[in-house]
């Protein structure tokens, strides 16, 4: 009994560091974008031609959306918070088909009262992400009419921002001192 309470501080112990560290590298992986507002122009980068930069923050004009295709509520780890996030199907100049998923309702209501061939130049930054399979099989369905152009299977997720760059970090960063503090306590009550 003794041997698996002691197992099992010294994994908690583990796990508390490790989230500690990974939140640490969390801010550093993303600083330029956090305390700077760093970001690719996508713009630029589809306009020469480029890959479109998986895992970047990036900043991109929003000429020709086509419209809402699926919402999907935001998670913090497993659990609900915030607003709904819609996915909209844009249209880029450059012949490449992309999606933004964009809870700012400022945003969503500028880009609904859109009239036909009216271009919509919202601004918007994010990271790109890979569509998940339902997402991608609602984005393919509402664009299955339209031809000429590349489809991307990525999107630009609006709801990734500096305060929720800040906010995961700080909070695993608590959970995994929580979890240090516990082992630390359990030692000394021995």
């Amino acid at each position: 009994m003794m041997n698996n309470i002691k197992k099992s501080g010294i994994g908690m112990l583990l796990v508390g560091i490790f989230l500690m560290i990974i939140s640490v590298l969390l801010i550093v992986k993303n600083a330029d974008f956090i305390f700077y507002g760093k970001t690719v122009d996508l713009d630029e980068i589809l306009k020469n031609g480029g890959e479109i930069p998986q895992g970047s923050f990036v900043t991109y004009t929003c000429d020709q959306p086509l419209g809402s295709y699926g919402k999907e509520q935001e998670l913090f780890i497993f659990i609900p918070v915030g607003k709904e996030g819609y996915y909209y199907a844009i249209f880029d100049e450059n012949g490449t088909m992309l999606s933004a998923k964009i809870s700012d309702e400022k945003i969503r209501n500028k880009i609904d009262n859109l009239g036909d061939g009216e271009k919509a130049n919202i601004k918007i930054t994010g990271r790109v992400r890979k569509l998940n399979n339902e997402m991608k099989m609602y984005y393919l369905d509402s664009l299955r009419m339209k031809t000429g152009f590349d489809r991307s299977d990525y999107y630009i997720d609006t709801t990734d921002t500096k305060t929720s760059q800040i906010v995961t970090s700080v909070i695993t960063f608590l959970i995994g001192g929580l979890m240090v503090f516990l082992f630390i306590k359990m030692k000394k009550k021995r």
